[in-house]
């Protein structure tokens, strides 16, 4: 599957198994770009603990981890059946 930048999208609706890894890639001048991804409930992110970044790299239960950056694409691990139920 392939989003464009602000797309959203549940992960319920769109049939994914319990585990994926999404791949995150910057297409433009030759700068470094940090990226992160944010755990919500209800939209809103409820603990910094679930800002994953280059300074945070897993959520507490790791259900969502960061890998190591490669060139201008980074992986994020993320672990449906370890996030709390809310």
């Amino acid at each position: 599957m392939n989003l464009v930048r602000g797309q959203k999208f549940k992960l319920a609706d769109v049939g994914l198994d319990a585990r994926l890894t999404v791949g995150l890639r910057v297409a433009g001048p030759a700068l470094e770009y940090d990226l992160s991804v944010f755990g919500l409930i209800d939209g809103k992110l409820e603990d910094d603990l679930y800002f994953v970044f280059f300074n945070n790299k897993q959520s507490p239960e790791a259900a969502i981890a960061m890998r190591t950056r490669s060139g201008d694409e980074q992986l994020f691990d993320l672990d449906v059946s370890k996030l709390p139920a809310r």
